[in-house]
């Protein structure tokens, strides 16, 4: 079985991990990184806490319900609320992303994803666990990367103007035990930059191989499984490539999932730099396929923005969160 190579953060920057980096980017779009930095203490305990919640019944849960965020996206919802290409995913989960103060500009213009995290007040070992690993993992990204546009010969003030003001997004997954059929997360790619993903023991996270057939991505207890997302497919012109992937829980246990994504300014445009303003230190192809979602990636209008971008997909995952009269069309 192929497995999926396995990079050091603290060598990113070394000559052989560049090529490695943009080799596995280019064949799987997934690798593991080991951090020996990594505070495995922190997460063990905020997937204990998540665990607490998540186990609580649905009535306390709904206290925290999606709903009472708006348009910030915030909060809990329940197994059948989210959606993938029009199909119900077996899974719960909690929605964060960087706190904004009532009075921010964005905030005060109701602009989407932009508001406060809600935290359930009996668990503030849970509130403190999210701002602490968003934060680690916030460091770690901006990490890669810079090692991965210095791979790619970006010019640095393309990646400066990238780190002003990121996207963050930082889910907990709770996926139910035993789903021998169903799908907690149908077929898809994501939508950004970058995700780092931490799993529990429990496994189910497979990704897609250039023949069509799935690859098992095993969780590590030593390592984060990091993938990369539509807008990286875009600005490299296919050469580095989002896969497609899956998550279904055989185990008879609840699986737990601490996916971090790393992603554009919400309103940055989608200007890409020309092709020859980055070298590839390897000789990679670009692929195309027809994408699971119908969309021609690489026929993006370039004055549309990144949030623009989102708001089309995830109005999609949760309708009943966008108002009909701003719904995309």
């Amino acid at each position: 079985m192929t497995k999926l190579p396995t990079l050091r953060v603290d060598r990113l920057f070394d000559r052989e991990e560049k090529t490695k980096l943009l080799d596995a980017l280019n064949q799987y779009g997934f690798f593991y990184l080991e951090d020996p930095r990594a505070p495995l203490s922190l997460i063990k305990s905020l997937l204990q806490e998540a665990k607490v919640f998540f186990e609580k019944p649905l009535h306390y849960k709904m206290t925290l319900a999606m709903e009472h965020a708006g348009l910030a996206w915030r909060g809990y919802f329940p197994v059948g609320q989210e959606y993938t290409k029009g199909q119900i995913d077996q899974k719960e989960g909690l929605y964060f992303g960087l706190d904004h103060p009532p009075h921010h500009p964005l905030v005060l213009n109701h602009t989407p994803t932009f508001g406060q995290n809600l935290y359930p007040k009996d668990q503030p070992l849970l509130a403190k666990g999210v701002k602490d690993y968003m934060s680690y993992a916030q460091t770690v990204s901006e990490t890669l990367l810079s090692a991965l546009f210095a791979a790619l010969s970006y010019h640095p003030e393309f990646l400066s103007d990238y780190k002003k003001d990121p996207t963050i997004f930082f889910r907990i997954f709770a996926y139910p035990a035993g789903q021998k059929e169903a799908f907690g997360v149908h077929e898809h790619t994501d939508m950004g930059f970058l995700t780092l993903l931490y799993q529990d023991q429990w496994g189910g996270l497979e990704a897609k191989t250039t023949d069509g057939s799935w690859l098992p991505v095993p969780p590590r207890e030593d390592a984060f499984v990091i993938n990369i997302g539509d807008m990286l497919e875009y600005y490299t012109y296919g050469l580095l490539y989002a896969t497609r992937h899956r998550v279904r829980n055989l185990s008879n246990n609840l699986r737990l999932s601490l996916p971090f994504f790393y992603d554009p300014p919400w309103q940055a445009s989608l200007p890409r730099p020309p092709k020859d303003q980055f070298l590839p230190v390897t000789e990679m192809s670009a692929r195309k396929e027809v994408r699971w979602d119908g969309l021609d990636l690489f026929s993006l209008d370039p004055a549309l923005t990144y949030g623009e971008f989102v708001f089309q997909k995830i109005s999609k995952v949760f309708p009943h969160l966008v108002p009909s009269t701003s719904r995309p069309k």
